[in-house]
């Protein structure tokens, strides 16, 4: 192996946790773009523009970032995982508001909940 695909190899080694977290927020991204589009739909518009900012927003920054990056750089850096990860967050949304109808707010609690204590413990990481 020469010095260029060794080089390939790590670069694809230390990507690979930041690659997981991406396509974690991206999923949760989707789950929640579903979440605030039902809360809205329901006439729940504060719930709305809660999952909207704290649901969406926040946790769909950093793959947003890292495409208009991409862009910039001159390469499209979404992949079909990125999408594929987007959808699976958005039907199991869809999957679990029509099972269980009447646990809307329960779950947008949940989910804010989570978003937020995952954005605690990032921030408490960093220092």
């Amino acid at each position: 192996m020469d010095q260029k695909e060794m080089k390939g190899v790590v670069r694809l080694e230390e990507d690979r946790p930041q690659f997981l977290f991406r396509l974690f927020l991206t999923a949760v991204t989707g789950f929640n773009l579903i979440l605030a589009s039902a809360q809205a739909f329901e006439g729940n518009w504060g719930w709305a523009i809660t999952l909207g900012v704290v649901g969406v927003l926040v946790p769909g920054t950093i793959p947003f970032l890292r495409l208009i990056q991409g862009f910039k750089e001159g390469i499209v850096p979404l992949s079909w995982r990125e999408l594929l990860a987007f959808g699976i967050g958005a039907v199991d949304a869809v999957a679990i508001i029509n099972r269980w109808s009447g646990g809307l707010e329960v779950i947008s609690w949940v989910s804010i909940f989570l978003i937020s204590s995952l954005l605690a413990l990032l921030l408490l990481a960093e220092r």
